[in-house]
């Protein structure tokens, strides 16, 4: 008998809140960057609200974010800047 297994390694879609420091490594509920929170939640979705607060970010950064999976009027996505300038186009 002959038995085959198969592994697919997938993250979760994103809920709760994640910071951004550029001081720490990205894992657990910390992006070093801003393409590393685009690609995670470009790349999984939302499952509920999403609240990124923006710690440290000592680089000029500009990022698209395209639609994303899961959000809506309930499942929110809010970037708290903390005094930190950020802009929109």
């Amino acid at each position: 008998m002959l038995s085959l297994g198969l592994f697919v390694s997938a993250s979760a879609q994103l809920s709760g809140t994640y910071t951004l420091n550029t001081g720490a490594a990205t894992g657990g509920t910390n992006y070093q960057s801003w393409a590393d929170f685009r690609s995670d939640i470009v790349t999984n979705g939302v499952s509920a609200a999403v609240t990124l607060d923006v710690i440290t970010d000592a680089t000029s950064s500009q990022i698209n974010l395209p639609a994303i999976t899961g959000a809506s009027s309930t499942n929110t996505i809010t970037i708290k800047g903390n005094n930190k300038v950020l802009q929109a186009e």
